[in-house]
């Protein structure tokens, strides 16, 4: 009767930590994904801060952005070049300005200059606010799991569900599975580094299986101050 006793209560006691971890973790899913959202929206509050994005397509860089953005007065400087070929890369600098952006091509040595409602604009609006697109991916998360590193940092990762997306003009579908990867520094929690990993499905067509997005951000309530040089206003003004 005692060993029946015993074994009883060890039932019961491990039955309670079986539910106690069954409800909880749930919970702390939800936590840390309300976590790293928030650190996510944060960057918009930044006073200024520097990011450097690169995309990785099958084994080969295609393409580096820098930005340089503050918010008040609104400001960016957007550095971009993207490969077209073995042997040329596109390359392209916008300075946003309060009532306009400004473009310069270097390959023709021109300006031009449009207004926020050009559809143009939209496009390099997404370069400008890299916050956006993590928060849209947030909303495929399949699972979430929290770790620290030795200096305290902490580190979420993330797979994510099939979803279709466009990151500075590549368009992603077709995915067979995908992780988020982000990296904050404590006391503030502060993105430091956020990382997309995508695999696709098969495709002969494709020539590629996996592509690796990156941003890294800096100079948080520090980047350099932005002018806009005197060359920008013999811009040549794109109509609608």
């Amino acid at each position: 009767m005692a060993i029946l006793r015993r074994y009883g209560l060890f039932v019961l006691i491990w039955g309670a930590f079986f539910s106690l971890a069954f409800w909880a973790a749930p919970n702390r899913a939800e936590e840390d994904l309300l976590m790293l959202q928030k650190a996510l929206r944060q960057i918009e509050e930044w006073d200024s801060y520097t990011v450097s994005q690169t995309m990785t397509v099958g084994g080969r860089k295609e393409s580096e952005v820098r930005v340089i953005s503050h918010q008040n007065p609104y400001l960016a400087h957007v550095e971009s070049k993207v490969r077209l070929t073995d042997d040329e890369d596109f390359t392209f600098e916008a300075y946003f300005q309060p009532e306009a952006i400004y473009v310069y091509t270097p390959s023709n040595k021109a300006w031009t200059k449009t207004d926020y409602t050009h559809p143009a604009a939209g496009e390099l609006e997404g370069v400008k606010h890299p916050g956006d697109l993590w928060l849209r991916l947030l909303a495929h998360t399949a699972h979430i799991t929290r770790t620290e590193t030795k200096e305290g940092r902490i580190v979420f990762s993330l797979q994510l569900r099939p979803f279709r997306e466009e990151i500075n003009g590549f368009s992603i579908s077709d995915v067979q599975t995908a992780k988020l990867e982000a990296w904050l520094t404590p006391n503030p929690p502060r993105v430091e580094k956020v990382k997309l990993t995508t695999f696709f499905k098969p495709n002969i067509l494709r020539g590629y299986n996996e592509m690796i997005y990156e941003n890294h951000f800096s100079a948080i309530n520090q980047a350099p101050d932005i002018y806009l040089p005197m060359e920008a206003y013999t811009f040549r003004k794109i109509n609608k």
